[in-house]
């Protein structure tokens, strides 16, 4: 069963199909009873119809132009010109313009000339007037004068006051949409958030159009996703989840031009959580189910396991806990999640070979490993991969006073990971637990004043706290082992893994954020809404605490099995001195807007935000460190920064029925907005400043009791000792290092221009409706600046010698600095001071710039064609997005410190979602697809290879026929004969060129999720309302090609592969040829399931939804005939109260053809007729239901009884009846062209009459106590 609600004036009018009611089905209305001569009655009518005919021949056959004129003048006397006058002539409802001239004047002239015209004048910072103008006598001009006034119009010598004061509302929903603002609300098939995932925040932005999931989750026109902004209802929120039953609403912002709404530069992801019901009680259960016997994979996902077992319980509560005193949203979430533990000391040798080891090399591996004394596996490690999942949300609402609102919400959530992050190709020592919080609570205080309530302030209170740690299985050194299988590109197990043996390496990491923040906000209407303002003051507060985390323990890497087996490491790191970070940082704002709205087709907003960052406290200065390096240390001074905004909203379609809404099914829920609006803006957006940054410069000054780091390659590695817990780890390299060691602080200061990241921004948003179908077309560019570098300040950048056969590269050390053997590198040499490791200046001169156009396309929902067709919507997103960036920063090739223009990490050209939704005899099923193009990658080397310091340098790649090292060549042609089609275009695009940081693309990711819910014939009938099973099929495309092509055969379709982007691995330097020595990685870039150890397997979810609440009709009748407080006393309602309040339910489609007279060009003796409809139709309801008031009025004590409930559905069900005779009876009165005017009419019409049962419109205008007459809307 399916619920629209809409907002506009007809259509938009509030439409709620539901149960049929229980009860008789006799009806109260009485029968017309038409004669038995059929023939009789047009004969009768043709005679009727005849004389009037016949007398309006001439003046059709002589019909002459008429001409409509005026002048449009103010109440002060003084002239309107540039005043639009739009007159439509009745009945065929043709339409001219004309705007008034220097003396206020117009003339418009229709030929023919029909004698009824309706007159309607729109002039800028004046109330709009409209008037009806008929013929009278043999006339063919008239003449109609408008006299406008913002504050009084005078029309027809009837004085109508007019900008009366509005309520002032800060209500956030998804039926308006802000003014030009860029946004999108979370809508659509059910299949998009199946419920193991339902509540993850991430998960339910990806199903949004314009979001691109990147590396660090959602991304908005390149950004971070630190630069996005997550917060519930308007402040910050530290969560990254919700209970799944929790009734939240999701938006996504990638401009506003609100000046009050701040704090990003990527996305604002606001989540909107609602106060509980005060109408009724609900109660919902769900209970989900993933289970290993509903989930396919091949042979390989099995042996990594990649099947899980997973439960989920949810469950919300909301409603009334203290009648018209206190309402409450609850809900919790628990989940556990279970997989089987795949790692190195026992696994099946398919995941050893799919993750490029051969089965012989792991038992190797251990056997090497235990004869040396590593631990592999310690006592009291879990025996499985397994993640607990707690949460709850709530919110507790104050609704005493009308004109003060209070509410208070709070969430916590907790989840606990054994074997964080570990692989078939790790040891269980080398794992880890992890256990996450998140708690906050936030205190909304409003209050309204002046005329009418225009005006209201509302203050808020958030504090909330985050806290992640760590903690090591095994607090020993990490020892990693490079394993190359390199004989045959294309064989099984071809590829260059690292083994993991020994401990994690690093120490516990307990990680604390918090966060303090207060605003006060102030809005107020001015003229009806023609203005409004909205000003505030905001402040944030956030800390940081971390304790550990560093390479405490050191690690070891080893080049192969024989030197671990001969005790030969390559390098050695270590923390030597890793102080607790502590950061305090403060953000304030203060904004100011005003939106501008003379008319209901166009409103205009501006504003600016004044914004100011600092730190409460900073990093030390370093007097030696600046003498050194001449650069300045210490603090970086606050900042002050303003940024403007303006938007606009202009309704080219101007219908009245032109209004938004929402259409909730089984299957999905979509929203609907006016269409033929235009809106655009732009405006600069500002990111926060975040404590991360000062914890690390203070921990990272270079003074003593600062970081402190050891590093050592080849011969100046110091020889471990494993067989022994006590040795103590080392902390000096052997015989000082010399060039290939460097024990010395690592530092981190902050620019003197050091300032967060800021976007300008602009969008553009037309959407219109054409053939019954909805189109949107969406355009925003950004402008980023202040974007993040490193530039080490200790790098002296001297040539050292330059590297001829990869394209001249630049080496900043010796090859004395460099292991012969290995090819490790040590980067001490390229310092400017010795007396200082790596110095890392955090700047923001970089820059960004890039843009998305986002199309949609969808079935009309809301026309009556498609009543009965299923959901079907359209998005595609075309990006670029274009990002500066150092060497420094990664991928280098040749001078770090030079700035490069390429491809942001984010920068997905192209992004589909496709969604499908239908109900039927058969159930309700949903389906949602969202296909990405590939992320931008570099190819690299592993390790670093030119002596800047910094891992992952930007590999040269060769041609194969000119390269004098015959194993670079051999696995360079293995990759371009046997590869992916990934990695043989990337060599191809990036072979002997240097400028080519991300000029590869990944693969395209695809997925495919499904839902069904059977009907529920099977259960009994008293349970068929309350219980439901779903069936969601997610990751369909991976059964698919399992089927299609075979377990030995798989294309990958379905989940994300991510490309290994290292290309070479160092195995040699020849220091008399001054070159590297390479192995080529078999598996770069790799993407074919065959060859790699990545599953996500096709399952199918068991979801089970309970509905525990009493039925609301029976919660609906407690309330009519429970105690209210009338007069200062608790008393129950009397009979006049009930017939009222039953009453205030109903609606009148003769009023709403009435108060449309004017529009529809209806004649005085139709208007008379369908009065008399609506006093007929008013009367029949008031006599249905005084009996019913009567009844339940006696009730002993208020007691809702059964055969009260019973008398309830009765009359409903009678009311119903009689509700939907009316629309033939009201059509009767109307000719073709007038029932085209009104779509809610016509609509009704075409509801079949079975659907009718179960079909509830609500639009207003309902039967009145005593009755009123309809008046024509002026």
């Amino acid at each position: 069963m399916e619920m629209q609600q809409a907002r506009g004036y007809y259509r938009g009018l509030p439409r709620m199909p539901s149960l049929p009611r229980n009860g008789s089905e006799s009806s109260a209305v009485p029968e017309r009873v038409t004669p038995d001569f059929t023939l009789a009655v047009p004969a009768m009518r043709l005679l009727f119809w005849l004389p009037v005919l016949l007398a309006g021949l001439p003046a059709v056959a002589h019909a002459q132009p008429e001409t409509i004129r005026g002048r449009i003048t103010s109440d002060s006397g003084r002239v309107i010109s540039g005043a639009t006058v739009s007159i439509t002539r009745g009945p065929d409802r043709l339409v001219q313009q004309a705007v008034t001239n220097d003396s206020g004047r117009y003339a418009i002239t229709f030929d023919p000339g029909t004698g009824d015209y309706l007159v309607a004048v729109q002039a800028t910072a004046f109330k709009g007037a409209r008037r009806r103008v008929t013929r009278v006598g043999n006339e063919r001009e008239y003449t109609a004068d408008f006299v406008l006034s913002s504050n009084v119009t005078s029309l027809d010598a009837v004085q109508v006051t007019a900008n009366q004061p509005v309520r002032a509302t800060t209500a956030v929903n998804p039926y308006t949409q802000e003014t030009g603002s860029a946004e999108a609300w979370r809508q659509g098939a059910s299949a998009g958030l199946p419920p193991s995932v339902a509540g993850d925040i991430s998960t339910t932005v990806s199903t949004i159009p314009g979001v691109v999931m990147g590396p660090g989750g959602p991304s908005m026109l390149g950004a971070s996703g630190t630069s996005n902004l997550t917060t519930l209802n308007g402040m910050a929120m530290g969560a990254s989840s919700v209970p799944r039953a929790a009734r939240v609403e999701t938006r996504v912002t990638g401009a506003t031009y609100d000046a009050t709404r701040g704090g990003f530069s990527g996305a604002n992801i606001d989540l909107r959580l609602s106060g509980g019901s005060r109408n009724n009680q609900n109660r919902n259960l769900f209970f989900t189910g993933d289970l290993r016997a509903l989930q396919t994979t091949d042979a390989v996902g099995r042996a990594l396991g990649a099947t899980n077992q997973m439960w989920r319980a949810s469950g919300g509560i909301d409603g009334e806990a203290i009648r018209g005193v206190m309402t409450y949203n609850i809900s919790v979430d628990a989940s556990r999640n279970d997989r089987a533990l795949v790692d190195l000391t026992g696994a099946d040798a398919l995941a050893y070979e799919r993750s490029g080891v051969a089965l012989d090399s792991v038992q190797r591996a251990r056997q090497v490993a235990q004869g040396l004394g590593l631990r592999l596996r310690p006592s009291g490690i879990p025996q499985s991969v397994r993640r607990d999942g707690f949460g709850v949300m709530a919110r507790f609402d104050d609704t005493r006073d009308t004109s003060r609102t209070r509410f208070l919400t709070v969430y916590a959530n907790q989840s606990e990971n054994d074997n964080e992050g570990l692989s078939a190709l790790m040891t269980p020592s080398a794992g880890a637990a992890r256990r996450d919080r998140a708690a906050g609570a936030m205190l909304s205080l409003a209050r309204w004043s002046g005329p009418a309530f225009s005006t209201v302030r509302t203050t808020r209170l958030n504090v909330g706290i985050v806290n992640n740690r760590t903690t090591p299985y095994l607090e020993r050194p990490s020892v990693d082992v490079l394993v190359r299988t390199t004989g045959s590109t294309d064989a099984a197990d071809a590829g260059i893994a690292s083994l993991s043996l020994g401990g994690r390496g690093s120490e516990m990491l307990d990680n604390t954020r918090w966060t303090a923040e207060a605003d006060h906000e102030w809005l107020r209407n001015i003229h009806g809404r023609q203005h409004q303002l909205r000003a505030i003051v905001w402040s944030r507060f956030d800390g940081l605490t971390q304790q550990g985390g560093a390479n405490g323990f050191g690690r070891y890497t080893y080049a192969s099995l024989d030197d671990l087996a001969a005790n030969r490491p390559m390098s050695y790191s270590r923390t030597l001195l890793n102080p607790d970070r502590e950061g305090q940082v403060w953000n304030s704002a203060a904004a100011l807007s005003h939106t501008w709205t003379p008319s209901r087709f166009f409103s205009l907003i501006y504003g600016a935000r004044v914004e100011g960052n600092g730190a409460l406290d900073g990093p030390a200065r370093n007097p030696a460190l600046e003498s050194a390096l001449g650069i300045r240390t210490g603090n970086v001074s606050p900042r002050v920064h303003v940024s403007p905004r303006v938007g606009f909203t202009y309704a080219f379609n101007k219908a009245r029925d032109n209004g938004s809404g929402m259409s909730g099914t089984p299957f999905g829920t979509w929203f609907r907005y006016p269409t033929g609006v235009l809106r655009g803006g732009i405006g600069e957006f500002r990111d926060l400043w975040r404590p991360d940054v000062w914890a690390e410069a203070g921990a990272r000054t270079g003074l003593p009791g600062s970081v402190l780091s050891l590093s050592c390659v080849g011969s100046a590695v110091p020889l471990p000792s494993w067989s022994s817990t006590e040795t103590p780890l080392p902390s000096q390299c052997t015989d000082g290092g010399g060039p290939l060691g460097e024990r010395a602080p690592s530092v981190s200061v902050l620019s003197r221009n050091y300032d967060v990241p800021r976007s300008w921004r602009a969008s553009l948003d037309y959407n219109t409706s054409r053939f019954t179908m909805v189109f949107r077309a969406s355009a925003l560019g950004t402008l980023d600046m202040n974007q993040p570098s490193l530039v080490d300040r200790n790098f002296a950048g001297v040539s050292r010698f330059t590297l001829a056969n990869e394209g001249g590269r630049t080496v900043f050390v010796s090859p004395s600095a460099i292991d012969a053997a290995t090819g490790a590198l040590s980067p001490a040499e390229a310092r400017r001071s010795n007396a200082y490791s790596r110095v890392d200046m955090l700047s923001s001169d970089l820059r960004g710039r890039g843009g998305q156009v986002t199309f949609s396309a969808g079935l009309d929902r809301f026309n009556r064609k498609w009543r009965g067709w299923p959901f079907m919507t359209v998005n595609y997103t075309l990006q670029r997005i274009d990002r500066q960036q150092r060497g420094f920063d990664g991928a280098t090739f040749a001078d770090p410190s030079a700035i490069e223009w390429a491809p942001a990490v984010t920068d997905a050209r192209h992004v589909w979602l496709l969604q499908f939704g239908r109900g039927g005899r058969l159930g309700n099923f949903s389906a949602f697809a969202r296909l990405q193009s590939g992320l931008p990658f570099t190819p690299l080397v592993q390790g670093d290879v030119n002596g800047d310091g910094r891992s992952g340098d930007r590999a040269w790649v060769p041609d194969p026929a000119t390269t004098t090292d015959a194993a670079l060549a051999a696995g360079l042609r293995g990759l371009q004969q046997t590869g992916s089609a990934v990695a043989r275009d990337c060599l191809q695009a990036t072979m002997g060129r240097s400028d080519t940081r991300q000029a590869c693309r990944g693969p395209w990711t695809r997925t495919l999720s499904a839902s069904w819910t059977p009907p529920n014939t099977y259960a009994p009938t008293g349970w068929r309302n309350r219980f439901n099973v779903t069936l969601f099929a997610n990751n369909i495309l991976s059964g698919v090609d399992q089927l299609l092509h075979g377990a030995n055969n798989l294309r990958g379709w379905g989940g994300v592969s991510t490309p290994d982007a290292t290309l070479l691995v160092p195995r040699g330097f020849d220091a008399t040829a001054r070159a590297f020595r390479y192995d080529v990685n078999p598996r770069f870039a790799e993407t074919r399931p065959t060859r790699l150890s990545w599953r996500d397997p096709f399952r199918v979810t068991l979801d089970i939804s309970l509905r525990l609440h009493t039925d609301f009709d029976l919660q609906a009748l407690r309330r009519a005939i429970e105690p209210v407080r009338m007069n200062g006393r608790w008393e129950r309602r009397g009979e006049d109260s009930l017939v009222a309040r039953y009453l205030r339910e109903t609606s009148s489609i003769h009023k709403v053809l009435v108060e449309e007279a004017d529009t529809m060009f209806l004649l005085p003796p139709q208007i008379e007729k369908l009065r008399q409809r609506d006093s007929v139709f008013s009367e029949q309801v008031r006599e249905l239901y005084r009996p019913l008031a009567r009844f339940l009025a006696a009730q002993p004590d208020g007691v809702a009884s059964k055969p009260a409930l019973d008398s309830v559905k009765a009359v409903q069900t009678k009311y119903w009846e009689l509700f939907w005779k009316q629309p033939e009876i009201a059509a009767e009165v109307l000719d073709p062209q007038q029932m085209d005017v009104i779509s809610l009419l016509k609509d009704m019409l075409t509801v079949p009459a079975p659907q009718r049962k179960q079909s509830r419109y609500f639009f207003g205008r309902g039967v009145t106590f005593k009755h009123t007459v309809p008046q024509v809307r002026k």
